[in-house]
């Protein structure tokens, strides 16, 4: 993972190594490798607001490429609120939170 104050990257492959078994003569997979990739960049819009758009790719070999877009919103460094989609038919908010940074 590349991480600084403006921008994070990331990859990661869980369980790098496939597994299956033999049963009875037939080949059973146990788990199909997933991947994510993820990057999100912070804008500082002005003093007090912070903007911060993110990309999620997910991925399974034989399925179809998933994608997640976020959004966040960040005030005074004290109060956040974001929006989210992963199909672009419907978008969902996250709410408004409160938090304090240290």
């Amino acid at each position: 993972m590349l991480k600084n104050d403006k921008y994070t990257l990331g990859l990661s492959v869980p369980r790098l190594l496939p597994a299956t078994i033999n049963s009875g003569g037939q080949e059973i997979e146990l788990y199909k490798q997933h991947y994510y990739m993820f990057g999100a960049y912070n804008f500082h819009v002005n003093d007090k607001l912070w903007f911060k758009p993110s990309v999620l790719l997910r991925g399974t070999q034989g399925t179809p490429l998933s994608t997640d877009v976020n959004t966040t919103f960040t005030f005074r460094e004290f109060y956040s609120a974001g929006i989210f989609t992963r199909k672009f038919q419907n978008v969902r908010h996250a709410g408004a939170n409160a938090f304090k940074t240290m």
